[in-house]
């Protein structure tokens, strides 16, 4: 069983929100430390057995486009700032900016889940 799979968000052009128009990639991430809407975050690379290659250490701006917002607040994300919020989860990372950090999408193997029956139409 993979447990590592590969999960997309994408939010639609044309709306208000500050992610309208992005792509987000979900990596599992653990908070090393936090201040104020800041974090320093280690990010697991995606598709990989933690403990196989070392997490990118990053600092993150909780506010920014550069992340989803956490579950809470309509997103995807899982991990958050402040108490009661868990510290190691889901980070969902807009896909340039995780390609900036070496957090590239990883393919998944068919047994993974990755092999999504098309619908057809007409």
């Amino acid at each position: 069983m993979c447990e590592n799979r590969a999960t997309i968000v994408a939010y639609r052009t044309g709306s208000e929100d500050k992610r309208a128009g992005c792509k987000y990639f979900g990596f599992k991430a653990k908070i090393l430390s936090e201040r104020k809407t800041n974090a320093l975050v280690a990010v697991h690379h995606a598709g990989v057995a933690i403990g196989v290659e070392p997490p990118v250490e990053y600092a993150f701006d909780f506010t920014s486009a550069d992340i989803d917002a956490h579950v809470d607040d309509g997103g995807m994300t899982q991990i958050g700032l402040g108490e009661g919020k868990l510290k190691e989860g889901i980070l969902f990372i807009e896909m340039k900016k995780a390609k900036t950090l070496g957090l590239e999408a990883r393919k998944q193997p068919p047994a993974c889940g990755m092999d999504f029956p098309t619908r057809q139409t007409g």
